[in-house]
């Protein structure tokens, strides 16, 4: 059963398009090949046919990734580029290059011939470590990510320079990353039947070798429940997140960046829902279904290697909230984000909002009654 009708804007973050995507996917290749979408705030176009996707990527004005290696006297070279150039470089034993996102790069428009841009790579720093459990016993095949500081102007930015910088365990759970950049981080550990471990927060500097990343794994923990409507009945299929907490003081937006990282899993037809290996201590539980507003809630204190049984998740009647949003003479605002947030509730509804249409107007579905 698809709901859409072309023209209309496809949110890729709705349940039942995450659940339904390859019927979805079948839809569009026949009815809308070219389909507008959405991903949280940003817009986006879907292109569900191959020969569109494959002359996209041969036009010139497209924007695509290239990559090349340097030559012996460090030389590079790249032919046919767009008029914006956004380039990344990593070597071994050095913090990598990355232009700065959104406005950065190397502009060549209006330029005719070779363009010349010269690089220099500062010396990475070393960070070593082990992986253990609560027991004092080596986790080994554990991926070891980096996080950054993300406090400050420059902290997301700075978090960027660190996705190609991962490694696992080894068999005595100990791990070795170079080329780490200068900046104030900590490692972030993922293994099978653990929480998400993470080191105190180090700074790092330039060729220094950090011994002191070692990360203490302890079991992750389970829930499971039934998801129902006001009325008792089963709500079949619906969407149930469980994250970490970020806590009442944070950033909205954590809330939101939280849940997207999320364990999920889908009800089933008496309603009933199990997840594994979801976080320890303060956590948050989202639940989204067709016709019914999207309900948050916290739990608190989940012990590690618990589960948690017999959750009973109510959710309530959908409704919608819609205005307009116009500057001082009366002419539609298009490129800005609405927010609907709950006032008379601690937990809040997550982050429940919507991108402007063309004519200024909005509508924020899925939503509770209560005061915003």
């Amino acid at each position: 059963p698809i709901r859409l009708q072309p023209g209309k804007t496809l949110n890729l973050t709705d349940a039942h398009f995450m659940k339904h995507k390859y019927a979805h996917y079948d839809w569009l290749r026949e009815h809308a090949p070219v389909q507008m979408g959405r991903v949280a705030f940003l817009k986006v176009h879907l292109l569900s046919r191959y020969d569109d996707c494959l002359a996209l990527t041969k036009d010139p004005r497209c924007v695509r990734n290239r990559a090349t290696v340097t030559g012996e006297d460090g030389s590079y070279r790249f032919d046919s580029v767009g008029d914006r150039v956004s380039m990344v470089v990593g070597a071994p034993g050095y913090a990598s290059f990355r232009d700065a996102p959104f406005g950065g790069g190397f502009d060549l428009s209006g330029q005719e011939g070779e363009a010349r841009r010269d690089v220099e790579l500062q010396s990475g720093g070393t960070i070593e470590g082990s992986v253990r459990t609560g027991t004092g016993q080596p986790v080994s095949g554990a991926l070891v990510r980096l996080r950054a500081d993300t406090s400050g102007r420059r902290g997301w930015f700075a978090a960027m320079n660190l996705r190609d910088l991962w490694t696992f365990s080894n068999a005595k759970g100990e791990f070795r990353l170079s080329g780490v950049p200068p900046m104030k981080l900590q490692t972030e550990v993922e293994a099978q039947g653990y929480d998400l471990g993470h080191s105190k927060l180090r700074e790092i500097k330039a060729g220094d070798v950090r011994k002191d990343m070692d990360v203490v794994l302890l079991p992750a923990a389970g829930m499971e429940g039934r998801v129902v409507d006001r009325s008792g009945d089963a709500v079949a299929g619906a969407r149930v997140t469980v994250a970490r907490d970020p806590g009442p003081d944070a950033d909205p937006r954590a809330q939101w960046r939280a849940l997207a990282m999320g364990k999920t899993a889908f009800a089933g037809k008496n309603g009933r829902f199990v997840l594994d290996e979801i976080p320890t201590g303060d956590v948050l539980v989202r639940v989204e279904a067709d016709g019914l507003a999207v309900l948050t809630e916290s739990r608190k204190g989940v012990e590690a290697g618990s589960r948690v049984r017999n959750v009973n998740l109510e959710m309530s009647p959908a409704l919608s909230i819609t205005g307009k949003v116009v500057n001082a003479q009366g002419e539609p605002i298009t490129w800005a984000w609405v927010r609907a947030q709950r006032t008379d509730s601690s937990e809040g509804e997550g982050m429940l909002g919507a991108r402007l249409e063309a004519d200024g107007s909005f509508r924020i579905g899925n939503v509770a009654q209560g005061n915003y």
